[in-house]
C-alpha cells in the first residue's frame, strides 16, 4: 500500500470535473490516499461538484491566486503523504495510474520523480492520439534540455515528498510549475519516464493552459526568469551545506 497525496487544482472546471474525480477514486484501490483541492476562485458550479463527488475526508481550500502555477505551489505545501501526484481538473486517470507510479517511487527506489505518457482526448472523450509525447517529439529529462524546451507534463508527474524542500518556494515569475519541478528534480534527484499512458490528457478550447505558441519575447523572459531562479536555488543549497 502506498501513502499518496493527490493534489487537484480547480478553476471553473465543472464541465469535466466529475469524470476526473470519479477516475481518481476508481484508481485509488487499496492505497492510503489523501485528496487535497485548491480552488482558484471559481464562479461556476465547481464547488458544488467538489462537494457532491469527493469523499468526506477530502480537504478543499478556497484561494484567489489567479495562477495555476501558484495554485499548485500552495497545494504542494499542503501534501502530507510520501508520494505526491499532481492532478488537473479536466483529465481522466486510467485505473492503474496510482499503482504504476507508486511502484516506481516507493522505497527503496532511488527515483524521486516519475512522469508517464498520456493519451490525448478531445472534449468528448475521444482519443485523438495514443501518445502525448510522440506528438511533442518524445520525453527527455535533463536541465539544459528542459530549459530550452519543456518536456515535463504536470498532470502526468508524481514525486516523493522529500523533494519539496528543493521545489518550494517557486520563484515568483517561474513560467510553468511542471517545468520548474522537473528541472529542479533533475538537479537534485532522479527522474524515470514511463512510456505507458497512465491518463487521458484532455485538450479543449477552455483549457486553463491552452496549447498555443507564445511570442519569442515572452519565451525569452520566461527562460531568463527560470535560469535566475535556478541559480538562486543552487546558491541557497550550496550555502546551506557549507
Amino acid at each position: 500500500m502506498a501513502s499518496v497525496s493527490v493534489l487537484l487544482a480547480t478553476y471553473n472546471g465543472e464541465a469535466f470535473l466529475r469524470e476526473q474525480i470519479r477516475s481518481i477514486l476508481a484508481a485509488r484501490r487499496n492505497h492510503d490516499l489523501e485528496i487535497i483541492v485548491s480552488d482558484d476562485g471559481s464562479t461556476d458550479a465547481t464547488l458544488a461538484v467538489l462537494a457532491a463527488e469527493l469523499p468526506h475526508d477530502a480537504k478543499i481550500f478556497h484561494n484567489h491566486f489567479h495562477s495555476p502555477t501558484h495554485n499548485f505551489e500552495f497545494l504542494i505545501a499542503q501534501a502530507s503523504r510520501s508520494i505526491v501526484l499532481l492532478c488537473d481538473q479536466d483529465d481522466v486517470w486510467l485505473p492503474h495510474k496510482i499503482d504504476c507510479l507508486a511502484q516506481v517511487l516507493n522505497e527503496p527506489s532511488t527515483v524521486t520523480l516519475a512522469v508517464s505518457d498520456a493519451q490525448l482526448i478531445d472534449e468528448f472523450g475521444t482519443v485523438i492520439a495514443g501518445s502525448f509525447f510522440k506528438t511533442t517529439g518524445g520525453f527527455r529529462s535533463g536541465v539544459l534540455a528542459n530549459v530550452f524546451r519543456n518536456r515535463y507534463l504536470g498532470c502526468a508527474m508524481a514525486f516523493r515528498r522529500e523533494m519539496v524542500r528543493y521545489f518550494l518556494p517557486f520563484p515568483q515569475d517561474v513560467p510553468m510549475h511542471d517545468m520548474w519541478l522537473g528541472i529542479v528534480n533533475d538537479l537534485y534527484g532522479k527522474t524515470q519516464y514511463l512510456a505507458e499512458p497512465l491518463l487521458q490528457y484532455r485538450r479543449h478550447r477552455r483549457n486553463v493552459s491552452p496549447a498555443r505558441r507564445t511570442g519569442l519575447t515572452q519565451v525569452f523572459k520566461w527562460r531568463f526568469s527560470l535560469v535566475k531562479g535556478l541559480i538562486r536555488l543552487v546558491l541557497k543549497h550550496s550555502f546551506s551545506k557549507g
